[in-house]
């Protein structure tokens, strides 16, 4: 007896040592002073095996260290030795929750709320694992008993208002969030939340409300400013949210997403010096970040083209795949003058993607400029297969289908682009001008209306209208055209320009001249202006001044065809047929494709008598321009010399159906009418010719010998006359009056009108002498 009665003494000792060394584990642990904690609570085992709560205590001291495995023993040995033991189950339940063991987690609360039905935290964290788990429905049933069992429990509505907000209700949510915050005012993430509900609603202003709560009880939530700075940037507060950046980077230097994001409002503020420094920024964080050199290339790429290329070459370096770091160095390289390497990049760029639209484009506005305008349609074409729908395509493509003379295509690819982009003045503008070509002159009209109304500040629609007003007979309006193009920009020496031509076109010398002087003294250079002055001077029989100018124009595009030809006809009209041949020559060895430059040859070389030649040109002359009513009319007329009647009857007929409006023609066939003795056919012919005409002198002239050989002298002389009226200074009309009065025996009329035609023809000579010095002297001195 006395032997038990110790045994139990002493079991009854290791008992109390047992619990005193558990209660100080705890004590111990929650100093955090784990090591001992776990010390101590090995002790109370070691005296008492079989107590549960000692296998609890050290569970958790476990758990704490991280001690998986350990801690899960332990609560297994709780639970066997006190399976009734509550707090054992709902930790080790936490534990299961944590390694994602979730069902067997579920069933370790649903065995605390068996053994407690009001134990709420087994209900709260049931709900989150069940939540987990996606079963929303199961844990919003757990969340409500928990607000049953404790309605002032904040976390509930708070966990409960994250899952209505999973499910979309909204308005379920935000009454949770409230009593949350109601609960607990300081709830911080529960503000962060109804923020994020609040912005998807709509309701901007409250959110930000919210984010500033946020941060005036954390300043150093990120996700905070993150969130607020979405908001601000969205409701166009540029620099609030800008602030909101700066404030991250503060508080964490190495957040490269915050430079990002701050890059990138402060390029759209224009600020894009502060942006290149995010991007360096960013840069010296992470120096294999392709993006980085990407957006700083792209900034770079006016200030700074070459450094602009590089960075699009490193990052193209670092992330080969990106196609727009490859389109954009193609842009650059383009714009550097490197075609040819631009080419390669826009390539690189479509072997990445072969339906990237624009990369095609950019190939084809290259190609097109070096003259491969095969390829360059090419790339068009694969552009509109891949875009049908893109107004710049067809209008680019509309600009090279007219270069290579597909007239009809290109205004098939005008109309299509002003069909998807009925705003495109500029396609309208080419439009019209395209139609005018195609002899389409009232669409024309319409089209060049249409670009006017829709910017009716460019100068350069009015002056082309004006060109196709003169050209459909509308004198006034197209005066009214050049002026409105002039007054809308006085420095337009197109419109200058043109109006000259205008001017000379109306026999308006003077005017001409003044426009033409307008544009040599704005465009001091301007050889093709120096040019159209001469052509003036040689029309106002100034051939000093002419000769001076087509020289002038020369020595400044010694490689203009055009001036060669003018000129030639300058030497020509004064008998120089050397320098006229010389300077034909050269024309067309500068351009072999010139159909009134062969005409032109072809008259002097038939002057000279040298007719097999002139054949030749004036058949080269039609074979390059099946429509040059010049051309058949002056080889009429070497038929004529030749005898060969016929042909030039053909030939001048021919120039009168190809343009009615080509008087020489009809001049022509009348002498040729004359000639052979059909004077009725003469008369018609010189009758046309005046209605079409009636300043034509010549035909006044001819008529006049008509009328005088068939003894109508009244008749005769009025012809004469007007002659005279219309070119007072014309020797041969002179001459001819006078020859009819001498006839008529009207002696002092006879000297009267003989004597004005020597001094005019003195005064020809005299002219043609001196202007003739004046040229080689200018050349002996440039040279």
């Amino acid at each position: 007896m006395i032997q038990n009665q110790e045994g139990a003494n002493q079991t009854f000792d290791n008992q109390q040592q047992a619990y005193k060394h558990k209660d100080l584990s705890y004590d111990l642990y929650k100093q955090n002073k784990l090591d001992q904690a776990i010390q101590e609570v090995n002790k109370a085992i070691v005296l008492m095996p079989q107590l549960a709560s000692a296998y609890l205590y050290r569970a958790w001291f476990l758990n704490e260290q991280s001690q998986n495995f350990e801690a899960l023993q332990d609560f297994n040995k709780a639970i066997e030795l006190d399976s009734e033991l509550l707090q054992a189950y709902h930790s080790r339940a936490n534990l299961l929750s944590d390694l994602n063991r979730n069902e067997e987690a579920i069933k370790d609360y649903q065995k605390v709320i068996q053994i407690d039905p009001n134990y709420t935290n087994a209900y709260y964290n049931k709900s989150i694992v069940l939540r987990n788990l996606g079963k929303n429905q199961d844990a919003l049933k757990d969340l409500n008993k928990v607000i049953e069992l404790d309605s002032t429990k904040e976390n509930a509505y708070y966990l409960r208002g994250n899952i209505y907000s999973d499910l979309n209700k909204h308005v379920e949510c935000l009454k949770d969030y409230n009593k949350a915050i109601e609960l607990n005012p300081q709830h911080e993430n529960c503000y962060f939340n109804r923020a994020i509900i609040l912005n998807k609603l709509g309701k901007n202003e409250d959110a930000i409300k919210d984010y500033e709560k946020v941060l005036s009880i954390n300043p150093k939530n990120v996700d905070a400013y993150n969130n607020l700075a979405i908001i601000l940037y969205n409701l166009g507060r540029d620099q609030e949210a800008i602030n909101c950046y700066q404030k991250i980077i503060d508080l964490k230097p190495q957040e490269q997403n915050a430079y990002s994001n701050k890059a990138i409002l402060l390029k759209k503020l224009g600020r894009n010096d502060e942006a290149i420094d995010c991007y360096n920024k960013l840069i010296n964080l992470n120096p294999n970040d392709a993006n980085s050199y990407f957006h700083r290339g792209y900034l770079l790429m006016e200030k700074n083209k070459i450094q602009s290329l590089q960075d699009f070459t490193k990052a193209t370096e670092l992330n080969p795949s990106d196609k727009s770091a490859h389109y954009n160095k193609a842009i650059l390289l383009e714009e550097l003058g490197e075609q040819e390497n631009a080419l390669l990049s826009y390539q690189q760029a479509i072997n990445i993607d072969p339906e990237y639209s624009d990369a095609y484009f950019g190939q084809a506005i290259i190609l097109g400029k070096i003259g491969r305008k095969a390829q360059a349609l090419e790339s068009y074409n694969k552009m509109i297969k891949i875009t049908p729908n893109v107004a710049k395509a067809y209008y680019n493509r509309a600009i090279l289908f007219d270069d290579i003379g597909n007239k009809e295509q290109s205004l098939k690819d005008y109309n299509k682009a002003i069909e998807l982009e009925p705003t495109n003045q500029s396609a309208y503008y080419n439009r019209g001008f395209l139609l005018n070509e195609l002899g389409k002159k009232e669409d024309a009209l319409k089209s060049y209306n249409k670009a006017i109304e829709l910017n009716a500040n460019d100068a350069k629609f009015y002056q082309c209208r004006a060109g196709l007003m003169s050209d459909m007979g509308k004198i006034q309006e197209a005066l009214d055209d050049y002026q409105k193009a002039i007054n809308l920009d006085p420095q337009y020496t197109n419109a200058y320009y043109n109006r000259s031509l205008f001017y000379s076109k109306q026999k308006n010398y003077q005017a001409a001249l003044n426009d033409i002087n307008k544009v040599i003294q704005l465009e001091p250079k301007n050889a093709k202006a120096f040019n159209i002055r001469g052509s003036i001077y040689h029309d106002l029989e100034k051939d000093t001044e002419s000769m001076i100018d087509y020289s002038t124009s020369i020595l400044m595009d010694p490689n203009s065809s055009n001036t060669y030809n003018n000129r030639a006809n300058l030497f020509s009209d004064q008998g120089l047929d050397q320098e006229a041949l010389n300077d034909y020559n050269k024309s067309i060895e500068l351009d072999p494709q010139s159909s009134n430059t062969y005409c032109n040859r072809g008259i002097l070389l038939r002057k000279k008598e040298r007719n097999q030649e002139a054949f030749d040109d004036f058949n080269k002359a039609i074979e390059l321009n099946k429509n040059n009513s010049d051309a058949y009319n002056s080889r009429g007329i070497l038929f004529k010399d030749l005898n060969k009647m016929d042909e030039a009857f053909k030939d001048y007929n021919k120039a009168a159906e190809l343009n009615p409006n080509n008087i020489n023609s009809l001049y022509n066939r009348g002498i040729l009418y004359y000639d052979l003795g059909q004077k009725d056919k003469a008369l018609k012919d010189f009758k046309l010719v005046l209605e079409r005409n009636p300043a034509h002198s010549d035909t006044y002239n001819s008529r006049g010998n008509l009328l005088m050989n068939d003894g109508k002298i009244q008749e005769a002389i009025q012809d004469y006359k007007k002659a005279i009226e219309i070119a007072p200074l014309n020797p041969l009309y002179l001459t001819n009056l006078g020859s009819l009065y001498y006839q008529q025996k009207d002696y002092m009329q006879a000297k009267q009108y003989f004597s004005l035609a020597q001094g005019c023809l003195e005064q020809i000579i005299h002219s043609k002498f001196k202007s003739r010095n004046l040229y080689l002297k200018q050349i002996k001195a440039d040279f």
